[in-house]
């Protein structure tokens, strides 16, 4: 446990500065871009990463899954673990530039639908080639397999401090939506590219491999896993990131846009957890390739409640401070909106202290019940917010995302206990 606490304060640390970063890039380009504008950056973005999700076959987790019972906890040699990488990298970018032709045309039908200039559509469609750029998943698979976590924290530092530089420049000489659209494109590349030589650097110093040196080729079971979590994180796409398109089509830019600043601040929120998820799912995909059922329960159990505390103290923090700190940052005309932010928070602060949960959940190889799980639950949410959305706008899309996460987490937790039995 004292290892996993260490490995997930480095990533809580470096990521909380990262995440810090980013929001302060957003709500200096908020206030810059105004409410409408914003709106439309907002889904520029968010498609970007919609379709980023859809596409990515999220190698970093059968890299870890069986990479694991690749290398020998005796040996510095890992035996067919760089065919296995060099697999998953080769993945990595077919997909990758698949999506980015998926992106840019989805981006200029989405501004025609929503009657966006052409100049406009037209730099949402260039946008869309950064998904061509999205390479990192085997590397984060080996930052995180090797449990060695300040590689991937300084890349992605260094990709934040220039973003954020980049847009203060932008915001010192005036640019409009099309200098930030390429900010963000730029900064993106930055840091897929160097996370994967960073990564490659680290496997060759700790293994003395390279990564093409048995070739490329995976298992049948390896491509297999891949597919299933694949399908099942494009399943769980209405509530990530595809809720804002969602907001923006049912509600307006506006929406969207106060919205997506909301969904940020559950970002920086979600900090707290995404680096306990990095660090105990390796942890837990060991003990398991171990036959070690109960030990991956117990530390699932001590994980969750470590994020209980955070959580709560994080709650109790932001509820007097919002009402007047909102309205500050970013400007009267968002002030209205702190009650959203504050419900944002909470929101996301139960869903934290479940984390571990949906990390032993992959795990323990439970990819089919997981899809069904998210289909179900994704079904509801689009449902809820066909019903609540036009009306609620933003806290009426909250409200149902806060109904999935609950959903979400009691069938896996009956699945679990169903089959322990």
């Amino acid at each position: 446990m004292k290892a996993l606490v260490s490995n997930a304060s480095i990533l809580f640390s470096g990521g909380m500065l990262v995440s810090i970063m980013a929001v302060i890039s957003f709500i200096l380009v908020a206030r810059q871009l105004g409410p409408d504008v914003f709106g439309i950056f907002a889904l520029c973005t968010s498609a970007v990463l919609v379709i980023d999700r859809l596409v990515n076959f999220q190698s970093w987790q059968a890299i870890v899954r069986f990479g694991s019972e690749l290398v020998d906890d005796n040996s510095k040699k890992g035996g067919g673990l760089p065919r296995l990488v060099a697999g998953c990298f080769l993945f990595d970018v077919i997909t990758a530039l698949i999506g980015a032709g998926v992106a840019c045309l989805s981006i200029y039908l989405l501004g025609f639908w929503m009657e966006w200039s052409a100049d406009t559509r037209f730099a949402g469609a260039i946008f869309g080639l950064v998904v061509g750029s999205k390479i990192s998943g085997s590397a984060i698979g080996i930052f995180r397999l090797l449990e060695d976590y300040w590689g991937q924290v300084y890349v992605q530092l260094v990709a934040s401090i220039v973003k954020l530089a980049l847009v203060l420049v932008g915001v010192y000489l005036d640019w409009g939506i099309l200098g930030f659209l390429a900010v963000w494109a730029a900064t993106e590349i930055l840091m897929q590219f160097g996370l994967t030589l960073m990564a490659f650097f680290k496997f060759r110093a700790r293994y003395n491999l390279k990564i093409f040196s048995e070739g490329v080729g995976l298992e049948a079971e390896v491509i297999r896993f891949m597919v299933w979590t694949n399908v099942a994180v494009a399943a769980d796409l209405p509530a990530k990131e595809f809720d804002v398109v969602i907001v923006g089509l049912l509600a307006g830019e506006r929406a969207a846009g106060v919205y997506k600043i909301a969904r940020q601040g559950m970002a920086l929120v979600g900090k707290v957890s995404s680096p306990m998820y990095q660090a105990v799912y390796p942890v837990q995909s060991k003990m398991l390739a171990k036959r070690d059922r109960a030990g991956a329960v117990r530390i699932t159990l001590r994980s969750s409640m470590l994020l209980t505390a955070v959580s709560a103290v994080l709650v109790l923090v932001s509820w007097p401070l919002l009402p007047s700190l909102v309205p500050l940052v970013l400007g009267s005309d968002y002030g209205a909106v702190w009650a959203l932010f504050l419900f944002a928070v909470a929101v996301k602060s139960l869903d934290n202290i479940f984390t571990p949960v949906h990390s032993l959940f992959i795990a323990l190889g439970y990819i089919k019940a997981n899809l069904l799980i998210l289909l179900i639950a994704n079904g509801l949410l689009l449902v809820g917010f066909w019903l609540v959305v036009p009306t609620s706008g933003a806290i009426g899309a909250l409200a149902c995302l806060a109904a999935q996460a609950i959903f979400v987490l009691c069938s896996k937790i009956y699945v679990i206990n169903k089959r322990a039995v």
